[in-house]
């Protein structure tokens, strides 16, 4: 497989999983604010990579790099601290509830997490010009997601997000 299509596959998965957010965040906000859920998810992130992150480590330690996953986790291990910060500034601190379980795990593992997984791996696969177009995608995925999901109307805006995404990548494709 070539690197640019290793790249937009890569780059597709990431920007399916992004465009959960606001899923997950809709479902796991019964009781928890969005201080608390943003608390939540990255600790859970940083805990599921840093885990295999030190089991990575400890199996490849001869050949010392930064791979894609300790920066992650690094990455999380910071959003952990910062989104503790600003829950305990602007909210209390607060236990997600069963019914925000779920949605806090799959938050902090697939959209959070993996997510920036695929994401670095696309860039290591081709150019940033031709993955950055993709990214834009994302609303109007999380669009149809929430029409789908929860029976959200379809906006307007999401028809010309759409007719903007697909005209700015074909712009993109062209070479000047």
């Amino acid at each position: 497989m070539s690197g640019k299509l290793k790249g937009t596959v890569y780059v597709l998965i990431c920007v399916a999983l992004w465009a959960l957010i606001p899923v997950v965040v809709k479902m796991g906000q019964t009781t928890l604010d969005n201080h608390q859920f943003l608390f939540w998810s990255s600790l859970v992130s940083f805990l599921v990579l840093g885990a295999a992150c030190f089991a990575l480590f400890s199996v490849l330690s001869k050949n010392i790099k930064k791979e894609p996953l300790c920066v992650v986790t690094i990455y999380f291990l910071t959003a952990t601290f910062a989104s503790f910060l600003s829950m305990n500034y602007f909210s209390d601190f607060a236990l997600p509830s069963g019914s925000e379980i779920v949605p806090v795990l799959v938050n902090g593992i697939m959209v959070n997490g993996f997510s920036y997984l695929f994401w670095l791996l696309a860039l290591r696969s081709t150019e940033a010009s031709w993955l950055a177009p993709f990214v834009f995608i994302t609303p109007v995925l999380f669009s149809i997601y929430l029409i789908v999901f929860f029976n959200e109307p379809f906006a307007a805006a999401y028809g010309i997000g759409l007719v903007l995404v697909i005209t700015g990548g074909l712009v993109n494709s062209l070479k000047y």
